[in-house]
Order: structure tokens, then C-alpha cells, then sequence
């Protein structure tokens, strides 16, 4: 089976969450359709909550106060992967993850898994506890922070990173007039993986992004062992993994 997975979302009390939902949905199926017409293919955000987010928990414990009767949330043998289901058919994975601030003012992300981490730490020290964890940490780009001091500091971590030990995040809002980052090169020829997602703003609207831009898994993708499957696909075969939707036109 086939995933198509934006993977960097984050979900805000500002937002409309029967629209996102609905809107993932749609746009990820309709990927899905032009991509891989005949296979299967499964439909997939990764949230990256901030500090003092639990939308995840909430998805599990309270469905309907957080999404309404349109919906239906279960559990699957996977403790950090969630399905939802909407009336009209659709049908999404919901995968949980954090999102942590060091202080560098840099974001590591850790895709699935519900570990609890501090903000404010150093960069390594961040990118290290994410890694020991068994998560799959992601350093995403963010406009302005991939350049100078820290653009040193993220190239010596791509530099020293093992084969598989990280992956990068490309954002929709990553103008696709610019050049392609050197960064991005530098991680490939590693063999790191480079993941797509939305990375929404934490403005009303904002959720209309969610789906947009996302990651392609191969069929080689195990619907029944869905989190580690991904991670050994990004670990062991990051190269399969493509991209679909386009990012923005001007940096946002």
C-alpha cells in the first residue's frame, strides 16, 4: 500500500476542524488518485504539536467534542496512530507527534510519538533526545533560519548525521520560485530523507493549507504496523519517498 501524508500539521483553537479534516481529506485523496490510480493508498497528516497541545489525546478521548458527529475517531493497534472517519466517506490517519523550540530559535520535529519534550534546549541536545526516543526527528525549514549562524550549525548536523538518523522538512510556504536549498542536496547525498507537509500558520484560515503539499511513501507502506513502517521506509529507503502538491508562489 501507498501513503500520501502531509507531514507537518498543526491544529489551533482558531481553526475550523470539520473544514480541515474534510479539506485533507479531499485534497489527499484526489493526490492519491492522480499518483497511484490503481493501488491502494492510504491518506495520512502527522501533527507536530507545540507545547501545551494535545489535540492528539483529545482526538482519541473526546472525538466528538473535538470534531462533532461527522466524524468518527478509533483507535488502531498502533498507540500513535488514530483513523478518522467522516460521513461522506473519507477517511484520514491521524499520526502523533511533537513539535519542540530550542534555544537557537530552531524547531525539531518528532513524527510519531508521544513523548513529552522541553523547550529551550540546545539544538543537539533536542535533535539527540528525539532521536534516542525512536521517534523520526525532522529539522523543518523556516523562512530565515536555514542562513548564517545557524545555517552552519544545521549543515555540520547534516554533515555528521548517519545515513537514516534524520530527515529534513520542505513547508508549502517555501516560495517555489527560490532556488533549491543546498540543504535539501546535502541531505540526499546523505541518505537522509526529505519530507513534505503544510506547516500552517496559527491564523483562521490558515487550515485551508493542511494537504497541499505532502509526501508520497512507496507500497511498500504496512497499514497494519503503520509508524514504524514509516520510519524504517525514511531510515533504510528515503529515496522512494517523492513529493505532490506545490508550494507557494511568493514566501509566506
Amino acid at each position: 500500500m501507498y501513503l500520501v501524508a502531509d507531514t507537518h500539521v498543526h491544529l489551533y483553537d482558531c481553526y475550523d476542524l470539520r473544514a480541515l479534516f474534510l479539506g485533507a481529506m479531499d485534497r489527499l485523496e484526489q493526490y492519491a488518485r492522480e499518483i497511484v490510480p490503481n493501488a491502494d493508498c492510504a491518506r495520512a497528516i502527522f501533527l507536530t504539536e507545540r507545547s501545551g497541545s494535545y489535540y492528539f489525546d483529545r482526538l482519541r478521548d473526546e472525538p466528538h467534542k473535538v470534531l462533532g458527529s461527522e466524524f468518527r475517531v478509533g483507535t488502531t493497534e498502533d498507540r500513535l496512530c488514530l483513523r478518522v472517519v467522516a460521513d461522506n466517506g473519507g477517511s484520514l490517519l491521524v499520526f502523533s507527534g511533537r513539535q519542540i523550540a530550542t534555544k537557537e530559535r530552531l524547531e525539531v520535529l518528532a513524527l510519531m510519538s508521544d513523548a513529552q519534550f522541553e523547550d529551550g534546549d540546545t539544538f543537539e541536545v533536542s535533535l539527540r533526545r528525539v532521536i534516542d526516543c525512536g521517534a523520526l526527528a525532522v529539522i523543518p525549514w523556516s523562512l530565515g533560519k536555514w542562513w548564517g549562524r545557524r545555517g552552519q550549525l544545521l549543515s555540520e548536523v547534516v554533515k555528521l548525521a548517519k545515513p537514516g538518523e534524520i530527515a529534513l522538512g520542505d513547508c508549502v510556504r517555501r516560495s517555489r520560485l527560490a532556488l533549491p536549498h543546498r540543504l535539501f542536496a546535502a541531505a540526499r547525498d546523505r541518505g537522509l530523507a526529505v519530507l513534505c507537509g503544510s506547516d500552517p500558520l496559527p491564523f483562521a484560515g490558515q487550515e485551508a493549507v493542511v494537504g497541499t503539499y505532502a509526501s508520497v511513501f512507496p507500497d511498500s507502506f504496512d497499514s497494519a504496523m503503520p509508524s514504524q513502517s514509516i520510519i524504517d521506509i525514511a531510515k533504510t529507503r528515503p529515496e522512494l519517498i517523492s513529493s505532490v502538491g506545490r508550494r507557494a508562489l511568493l514566501v509566506v
